[in-house]
């Protein structure tokens, strides 16, 4: 791993700042003014480690303590102990090592009384550094006090900073185990915390553009995964992202950065897949050049960890959703069931408590909920009536038959758990185990209700379907006996978002005139495209549907817009393509059914979307910093004047049915 810096010849970057962009801040507190005229003089032109000296004057403790709280950098303060009280020096300190609790800033008394404040009494019972007279401080012996005292400051600032940027690394260290995009950001915090101690990087209050960052490749975009502090000049920060990739992927010398500005590649084999750039503020040493490069070495073992833990779990998620079409090409009878146990469950396990990402594994398991369903003969599980009493214990088989499917690989835990359990009862009375209470694992006593909820309220081969009214009685009743009544609870709260995913997954046709009130808390606030009545086409089925879609699109914009990787882009996208379909083909059913005179114009146009929506999907691997927006632009157009060139002409259908 080789370090790129910049040609010796560079021009340095051209910058606003007026004074200097790194200085060593001295806090000269004396209520004396010729005692900080000559403080002030005796140290002109002080320049330690590269750094000039700022002096900020107070002329009493209560001017300084003021200093104190705009300047939290300030590395020595010199002390004088009588001011506007006999002991308000010594109150001061105080003040900073306990109120502020500033640990960092070096403290040095200097009296000119030293009979009022004995010297070993205060450094005995104060938490100062050095404890000077004013008669013996010299020329040379306050520049000896000053520089010493800032040395100190220089060398716990690096410890502190190699502290925090270590408990960052050990904190997130457990979870690269199980890497999310979180875990992955607070690992390069804590290695960047460490260049900058390793480096002398200043604190972003130091300056107005940035001292180091941590990027990452997504395709052909920049990620930045860690920056030293907030970036207040975009377009230097833009400037140092351009020349930096410039020197990663064609191996030019950046000719716009700092002059002691240095880019170090991340590489996971030969293939640059990011980089660290740091603009130290002095020459570094052999070692510490060999450290930085120990520290980008651990950045690209973890950019490789999170690529083969996306690569399993996208293979999960393949695994999972292969099983479940199964599952679902074996019973036709439950349509879009699996779908909306997904939400379900995934909406429920919110109102628990749960986080959303665990949330939506819970809905992703609970798709396999019925795959042993795949071993029940077809005449048994497509049964038209009631079962005898022989063929339901040959039905109860299907929870063990998915378990056993499911036991062969430790990823699909918790879709085996689901599977196994999702007939227990809160009473103890059901099956497999009959197991009771918390015993029953959560993901089980809440798919439990949605299975119930959906089963209920469709139809079936032996069944009508219950209204919703009766569904909902029948859960509440059997709180505390079949279900978890904390579940129950929890599915009450849900219940609008639950009836809204019911009509978006519908199994039967599309009734024109059914009414539907959901409350606007279930819609996503408008952002790129805009939901209002004039895109109403009469029909409240097809209008929750187109609803949702802008909801998805909406949702889109907000990842594109929050600059998220074109892995969030992508999954949103594919969500929303997977619902397009969905909507398409429920109603193409209600136009079949009634006859509908343009429906082969509708059918064109529709395949002709999903067509689009497949090119722009994997444009976003080509193509990913123009394609998100390019999608966006299609999306709100293509909607918009779909629906009202097009589905408008549905209301015909209100009065026809």
């Amino acid at each position: 791993m080789k370090l790129i810096r910049t040609r010796t010849d560079a021009t340095p970057a051209t910058t606003s700042e007026t004074p200097p962009r790194h200085t060593w801040k001295l806090l000269v507190v004396d209520d004396e003014p010729d005692m900080r005229a000559l403080t002030r003089i005796n140290l002109k032109g002080f320049r330690f480690a590269e750094r000039d000296l700022e002096i900020l004057e107070a002329a009493s403790a209560r001017e300084a303590q003021e200093l104190l709280k705009s300047h939290p950098d300030i590395a020595v303060a010199l002390v004088d102990v009588v001011m506007e009280t006999d002991d308000a020096g010594l109150k001061l300190v105080e003040h900073i090592r306990q109120k502020l609790d500033n640990k960092m800033i070096r403290l040095v008394i200097r009296t000119g009384q030293p009979g009022v404040a004995p010297e070993r009494y205060v450094i005995d019972n104060f938490d100062i550094d050095d404890y000077k007279d004013k008669t013996e401080l010299t020329a040379t012996r306050l520049y000896t006090t000053v520089r010493s005292a800032i040395k100190a400051y220089r060398d716990l600032k690096t410890i502190d900073l190699n502290r925090i940027g270590l408990a960052q690394v050990l904190a997130a260290a457990p979870e690269l185990y199980r890497i999310s995009s979180s875990s992955l950001n607070n690992f390069f915090e804590g290695v960047l915390t460490q260049i900058v101690g390793l480096c002398h990087l200043a604190d972003m209050s130091f300056i107005s553009t940035i001292d180091g960052l941590i990027a990452t490749f997504d395709g052909r975009e920049v990620m930045i995964q860690a920056t030293t502090g907030p970036v207040t000049d975009q377009q230097r920060f833009e400037e140092i992202r351009r020349e930096c990739v410039d020197a990663v992927t064609h191996g030019n010398l950046p000719e716009k950065i700092r002059q002691r500005g240095m880019v170090i590649p991340l590489t996971l084999g030969v293939q640059p897949v990011g980089f660290v750039y740091v603009e130290p503020t002095r020459e570094l040493a052999p070692g510490d050049l060999d450290l930085l490069k120990v520290m980008a070495q651990q950045c690209s073992s973890a950019l490789e960890n999170l690529r083969l833990h996306l690569n399993l779990k996208t293979a999960y998620d393949n695994a999972i959703d292969m099983l479940a079409e199964i599952a679902e090409f074996k019973d036709k009878t439950t349509g879009q069931h699996i779908q909306r146990i997904d939400a379900y469950t995934r909406l429920v396990a919110v109102e628990l408590g749960i986080s959303e990402d665990e949330a939506a594994l819970y809905g992703k398991a609970s798709r396999l909920h019925d795959v042993g369903k795949i071993g029940i003969p077809d005449e048994i599980l497509r049964k038209r009536g009631k079962l005898t009493v022989g063929e339901f214990e040959v039905m109860k088989t299907h929870v063990t038959i998915g378990a056993s499917i499911l036991s062969h690989d430790p990823s699909l835990a918790m879709a085996r758990e689901v599977a196994q359990s999702h007939h227990e009862r809160w009473d103890g009375t059901g099956y497999p185990h009959g197991l009771s209470g918390e015993d029953i694992p959560v993901l089980a006593r809440v798919c439990a209700i949605a299975d119930v909820f959906d089963a209920l309220t469709s139809t079936r081969p032996y069944k009508h379907p219950w209204t919703f009214e009766e569904a909902i009685d029948y859960l509440h009743e059997g709180a505390g006996s079949n279900f978890d009544p904390g579940a129950v609870a929890a599915f009450d709260r849900a219940l609008p978002e639950i009836l809204r995913i019911r009509e978006l997954y519908r199994d039967d046709i599309i009734d024109p005139n059914q009414i539907i009130n959901l409350p606007e808390s279930v819609y996503r606030p408008n952002g790129w495209v805009a939901w209002d009545e004039s895109l109403s086409v009469g029909i409240d089925v097809i209008d929750e549907h187109h609803r949702y879609l802008f909801d998805l699109t909406n949702e889109l914009f907000d990842v594109v817009n929050a600059k998220r990787g074109s892995r969030d882009v992508a999954r949103v996208l594919k969500a929303l393509e997977q619902y397009a379909q969905v909507h398409f083909r429920a109603e193409e059913r209600m136009m079949a059914h009634h006859a509908y005179g343009e429906q082969d114009r509708q059918h064109a146009q529709h395949r002709d979307f999903e067509i689009k929506l497949d090119q722009f999907y994997g444009e976003l691997h080509d193509n990913p910093l123009t394609a998100r927006f390019d999608v966006l632009i299609y999306l709100r157009d293509w909607l918009i004047k779909h629906i009202k060139l097009e589905d408008a002409k549905l209301k015909e259908l209100v009065t026809a049915s």
